[in-house]
């Protein structure tokens, strides 16, 4: 057949580069009709603690990134999760790690039951301080793990940042999490898939030691192990009354095992500042924070793995 004297006709050199043309123009997925990755978006959610309450989050997601690093990120004593949002949420999406903020029962948007029932910090009584490990903690765990299975993150590459107050409770959570038996899946314990043991950076500011139900000296005694690796950073100011005596005892129990040397952080500030007023306040803290998530999340070199049993897959 006579091509058509309109018609340009195009030699298979010619094609090639319509198409690679085609492909630069519109992305190698669309190309071919699958949908490019969503971009990083800040997302509110409300999560449903196993004792009945309704714990609101602040995602700030990584889609697509299997290998993304999570950071959890604790408020302490009357504050909430929006005095670490503009500070810390966006800085740490932009440097590649999924993060969730969270606002603890009676705090900021964490209020209700699934009853409808509303209490504040006014109600608080001292045995919602373990609940606030036991349960709202472990049910942003929860989350993680479903955002892990979605290959929008790692949660093998898991860190808490927490202050004051929080400090005693994001280490009982801690130690809940790396008390978790693998599934009983494999032959041997190193085949198992993991159900914990996931947190292997702790940040704590203007850390105080015990809190009714919660005692951080109990919780550090299995979470300090060397077997462990888990790396602990802990920061105040020097003028800092309120605290500084704890955070020095803090200090001194971190520094217990010589094998854990080049695991722990122990930064102190010239500041009279406590908790999220002297991380977000306190330029350098932030740059020193920044520092030890990068060499202690970002370049731990875990790969993504499916965490469901292997004998429900």
């Amino acid at each position: 057949m006579t091509p058509h004297p309109s018609l340009p006709i195009l030699s298979r050199r010619s094609f090639s580069i319509a198409m690679l043309t085609l492909v630069s123009a519109t992305g190698l997925n669309t190309a071919f009709g699958a949908q490019p990755p969503a971009a990083p978006a800040v997302e509110q959610k409300q999560l449903t603690t196993g004792d009945g309450w309704l714990i609101s989050v602040e995602y700030y997601s990584q889609p697509g990134m299997q290998d993304a690093p999570v950071i959890m990120i604790v408020h302490g004593e009357n504050s909430n999760a929006l005095a670490w949002k503009n500070d810390y949420g966006k800085t740490l999406q932009e440097l590649g790690y999924a993060v969730v903020i969270v606002d603890l029962r009676m705090h900021g948007n964490s209020k209700t039951t699934v009853n409808g029932q509303k209490f504040d910090t006014t109600d608080l009584r001292p045995n919602q301080y373990p609940n606030m490990a036991g349960f709202d903690l472990e049910a942003v765990k929860n989350f993680l793990l479903d955002e892990h299975q979605k290959k929008n993150l790692n949660v093998r590459k898991l860190g808490i940042i927490a202050s004051d107050m929080s400090v005693p409770i994001a280490l009982a959570f801690a130690e809940l999490d790396w008390n978790k038996l693998p599934y009983d899946d494999a032959p041997t314990a190193m085949m198992r898939t993991p159900r914990g043991q996931d947190v292997h950076a702790i940040a704590m500011i203007s850390p105080i030691m015990q809190l009714p139900g919660v005692n951080a000296n109990v919780s550090l005694r299995g979470l300090t192990a060397p077997v462990r690796q888990i790396a602990f950073f802990s920061a105040y100011g020097t003028q800092d009354t309120a605290t500084v005596k704890q955070a020095e005892r803090l200090d001194k129990v971190l520094q217990a095992h010589q094998e854990n040397k080049a695991r722990v952080v122990l930064k102190q500030y010239d500041s009279n500042l406590n908790g999220v007023a002297l991380a977000t306040r306190t330029p350098q803290l932030k740059k020193d924070l920044i520092e030890f998530f990068d060499k202690n999340l970002m370049k731990y070199d875990v790969l993504w793995q499916d965490r469901r049993s292997r004998l429900s897959r």
